[in-house]
């Protein structure tokens, strides 16, 4: 099947192609970002620099999904998993109380 974004929801969206090795050209920020099966075609300094680039345009309440062959245990970040492909920064897991 195809599905199709409603206009309300499209404005609100913004796709667009980017090199994931530079930051973001912008004063945008992010509430969701999507690299699923993205890391797992890099080797662990450049899989820290596009987890870096993510993180540095995310909002303080946004999320980090990865795909299911993909870790955050070996890279440094501020984030922490809330759920197993789901990341958030630290501060944010302790509000909602799912700080481990």
């Amino acid at each position: 099947g195809m599905f199709q974004v409603s206009p309300e929801i499209r404005s609100r969206l913004k796709f667009q192609s980017h090199n994931l090795f530079h930051a973001w050209p912008g004063t945008d920020r992010f509430d969701l970002i999507l690299v699923r099966n993205v890391l797992i075609y890099f080797k662990g300094p450049d899989q820290e620099k596009v987890v870096a680039n993510a993180v540095s345009t995310l909002t303080k309440e946004g999320a980090l999904i990865i795909g299911e062959s993909e870790s955050l245990t070996h890279i440094k970040t501020d984030l922490k998993a809330e759920e197993p492909l789901i990341y958030r920064f630290a501060d944010q897991l302790a509000s909602i109380g799912k700080a481990s």
